[in-house]
């Protein structure tokens, strides 16, 4: 609840209450073509402040992507002071 969208997935097979680094599959499709990575994201801190933006569309925007063939979640958390 204090690390909102900081948190990690309950599915994360790496969960942790004090730290936190995982990386969550979240979907895949059979699009083919170049391969191009683009990232977004949010910083939360003391569970109080969240700055950011983690949509799929900041990412495409990044990454000059325009068709998405998969998107992973990578989440790191300290306890409640730091999430990412």
């Amino acid at each position: 609840m204090l690390t909102g969208c900081a948190s990690t997935s309950s599915t994360s097979a790496g969960y942790s209450v004090f730290y936190n680094k995982t990386v969550d599959p979240i979907t895949a499709t059979t699009a083919a073509g170049e391969s191009k990575k683009g990232t977004s994201c949010v910083i939360n801190v003391l569970g109080l402040f969240a700055v950011g933006d983690a949509s799929i569309e900041e990412a495409k925007k990044q990454g000059n992507i325009k068709v998405v063939s998969s998107v992973d979640r990578d989440a790191f958390r300290i306890f409640i002071f730091y999430g990412k």
